[in-house]
């Protein structure tokens, strides 16, 4: 159960006074912004900005005094504690894994040697390309101050990216680290793809290969003057610092120079990480399948549904089309019975009519127009008017004959294609 705390206005102010209101906030279960809010509606002074800063280098600060008030204020806060944080739960490694561990963290501590006599071959090699390496020694920004090493006859070597004055230093840390991690099983494996470089095997497992290198910061050219302006006034050199990473696919191990740290004294943990990632790897990377395996499942069910959907999408076009016709030939046979409705209408009117409205004779017009209202209207069977026909069937009804088709005169059929036909050259 949360437990009230009750202050006075005289207490509140007191204790902001005596803290900073972070501080008090925190202990009073609210942000410094609702706490200042509750001290500026009671008309309780807040210590200025930079009071207590005053107060930690000895300097005098002055404290404003609380103006009493008529009505007497009680404040009731209830303090919110904070669930206690989940430690990360240990994986269960097997034993392989847990024996690797516990040499790792067994070893003593790593020191690395004070000469370069002797290197592992590696690093002998990685020191053979240093000392190729050459560096552009006109004052640039963009001039390049650290070394690069490249390849020694189509062979990987470390990654050293580092200065001048700190190469023997660096071979010295990536002897020690080579040295040691050998004893406890270490593999140091040349690939190819996708880059060359030299890669760590630990149970079989890849941990991410060696990389060191050090910082750069900039400084002012002692070269520049206004008169060279092609020069630039600032250029980089080495920082001194280094900086450790071995990066594999699911984990990482860094390390680096710190204000109160050398690299030299964390060696004997990125041991310990190695052996730790070797066995975290098997895990993290069935994680990543399971994961993987399903967002495909999850991606093939979209895929079905979207052309679900898609299936529905066309058959909801063709069912509209063939509705709208529908609609459309409805329209057009109620247009025409109506017509017809109108003609008969009509032809009685005329009928019944004593004048003599057309030069035909009215009973033989009548029983044309009953016909052409016949004709238009879709609930009577009736005979084709020549209004219905093509010259073609009009033709076969007068002569009775079938005649066969012919080409027009610009076309002559031959094969499946339509051709103009040869037109011999004019006699002279």
């Amino acid at each position: 159960m949360v437990e009230e705390v009750a202050l006075t206005r005289e207490q509140l102010y007191e204790q902001v006074w005596n803290a900073p209101m972070t501080k008090v906030a925190a202990r009073l279960g609210l942000s410094d912004v609702g706490l200042a809010k509750i001290c500026y509606q009671a008309e309780i002074p807040v210590p200025p900005r930079g009071y207590w800063a005053k107060i930690r280098n000895g300097k005098r600060a002055v404290r404003r005094k609380l103006r009493p008030i008529d009505e007497p204020i009680e404040f009731v806060f209830r303090p919110q504690t904070k669930p206690a944080t989940p430690k990360a739960v240990e994986p269960e490694y097997p034993p392989e894994v847990i024996a690797l561990i516990d040499a790792a963290k067994n070893l003593p501590k790593i020191m690395p040697r004070t000469d370069l006599i002797d290197l592992h071959p590696l690093v002998e090699r990685t020191r053979l390309s240093l000392g190729r390496c050459k560096l552009d020694e006109r004052p640039s920004f963009k001039a390049e101050c650290l070394l690069t090493p490249e390849p020694v006859k189509g062979r990987p070597v470390l990654n050293a990216h580092v200065g001048k004055d700190s190469v023997r230093r660096a071979l010295l840390i990536l002897d020690a680290l080579l040295r040691v991690v050998e004893t406890i099983g270490g593999q140091f494996v040349e690939v190819k793809e996708p880059r060359p470089e030299i890669r760590l095997r630990l149970l079989g497992e890849d941990v991410g290969g060696v990389s060191l290198s050090e910082n750069r910061r900039q400084i002012r050219n002692p070269k520049w003057s206004e008169r060279e302006w092609l020069e630039s006034r600032t250029i980089l050199v080495p920082g001194g610092d280094l900086t450790f990473a071995s990066t594999a696919t699911y984990v990482e191990n860094t390390a680096r120079d710190t204000p109160k740290h050398r690299l030299e004294e964390s060696l004997n943990k990125i041991i310990v990480r190695w052996a730790v990632n070797a066995g975290r790897l098997p895990g993290e990377r069935r994680i990543a399948e399971e994961r993987a395996a399903k967002y495909a499942e999850e991606e093939r069910l979209r895929q079905e549904l979207e052309a679900r959907r898609q299936r529905l999408r066309l058959d909801f076009a063709d069912r509209q089309r063939a509705e709208r016709e529908r609609v459309e030939k409805l329209k057009l046979l109620a247009a025409r019975w109506q017509e017809s409705q109108q003609i008969r209408a009509y032809v009685a009117a005329v009928a019944a009519c004593d004048q003599a409205v057309h030069d035909d004779d009215r009973s033989q017009w009548c029983d044309w127009a009953m016909k052409q209202a016949d004709r238009l209207d879709p609930l009577v069977d009736n005979e084709r008017s020549i209004l219905d026909m093509t010259f073609e069937e009009y033709d076969r009804q007068v002569t009775g004959e079938e005649r066969p088709e012919i080409a027009t005169a610009t076309e002559t059929p031959r094969g499946n294609e339509f051709q103009r036909p040869v037109v011999p050259p004019r006699s002279s």
